[in-house]
């Protein structure tokens, strides 16, 4: 089976400026740490008004929940420092603990 990517950063890069309004709704299964990470090495995270983000600590396997709560919230602190507004959806009680509230 072939399934077709898109490089993300590239295609908001080409299709979005500052002034548009640009909202993600991300729930992809564990490879939203990649993508948000490659969106802030490659610039395009600017361009994202607002992320709606479904983090998924517990579907990594082996790389352990701890580890993985610090790199959401490096990557979350990366990009509220890129002027994205950051709303969490799927389970509250494990964005709250994990955001530190």
């Amino acid at each position: 089976m072939s399934v077709r990517t898109v490089d993300l950063a590239a295609w908001l890069s080409t299709r979005f400026c500052r002034e548009d309004q640009v909202f993600l709704k991300v729930d992809i299964e564990g490879a939203e740490f990649e993508v948000f990470e490659h969106l802030l090495a490659h610039g395009a995270a600017s361009l994202v008004d607002t992320a709606s983000i479904e983090w998924h600590t517990d579907k990594r396997g082996s790389g352990g929940n701890g580890k993985l709560r610090l790199r959401q919230r490096r990557i979350s602190d990366e990009l509220r420092q890129a002027g994205v507004r950051l709303t969490t959806w799927g389970d509250a009680r494990l964005a709250d603990a994990v955001e530190g509230r």
